[in-house]
């Protein structure tokens, strides 16, 4: 009788040896999951870091394309100025230019002016 009540002890110690073991290894699946699901976080946030800087380069690029597109249409302007100087300019020049020949001419055939 004493030895099997030892014998139902031992079992009974045996048992809960082995529920704390479960216990033991649930704990450290419990744990393993937290370390991928923070991970997984990080992760994430890292991606998130990524795509915002992504982002920001996009940004700075359409910025550029727009200061060139800005300087373009400066250039543009800048030479259609120039073409209406140019324009403007262009009949004085000819009257100049007809002056001078009519000079020339009333020098060649009247040499007392």
């Amino acid at each position: 009788m004493l030895l099997l009540l030892l014998l139902l002890l031992l079992l009974l110690l045996l048992l809960l040896l082995l529920l704390l073991l479960l216990l033991l290894l649930l704990l450290l699946l419990l744990l393993l999951l937290l370390l991928l699901l923070l991970l997984l976080l990080l992760l994430l946030l890292l991606l998130l870091l990524l795509l915002l800087l992504l982002l920001l380069l996009l940004l700075l690029l359409l910025l550029l394309l727009l200061l060139l597109l800005l300087l373009l249409l400066l250039l543009l302007l800048l030479l259609l100025l120039l073409l209406l100087l140019l324009l403007l300019l262009l009949p004085l020049l000819l009257l100049l230019l007809l002056l001078l020949l009519l000079l020339l001419l009333l020098l060649r055939y009247n040499y007392d002016f």
